[in-house]
């Protein structure tokens, strides 16, 4: 879902910037398109960001975690006598 959105706004942002060249944008509009331009850029670099830095690498560090967890279960070990070691009990 992540990169879906990811590519979505990288998309999208490219098709603005190619529209600008197209598309003459009326004067009392110019601010408008400056101003929704540049939030479309902050959130393609986020994204972009997300996916070039350690948050990404972060990510699947804690899926890899996680499904090393899933079949594995943890003894109860409270109370439970343990066996005589020879080694250690001379």
């Amino acid at each position: 879902m992540r990169s879906t959105l990811a590519l979505l706004l990288v998309l999208s942002f490219q098709i603005a910037l190619a529209a600008l060249f197209k598309v003459s944008v009326p004067e009392t509009n110019r601010d408008m398109v400056i101003y929704m331009l540049g939030q479309l850029s902050g959130m393609v670099t986020t994204a972009v960001a997300f996916y070039f830095s350690t948050s990404k690498s972060s990510v699947d560090k804690n899926k890899l975690i996680a499904s090393s967890h899933e079949d594995k279960s943890v003894l109860d070990l409270r109370g439970a006598e343990l066996p005589d070691d020879p080694e250690r009990n001379p």
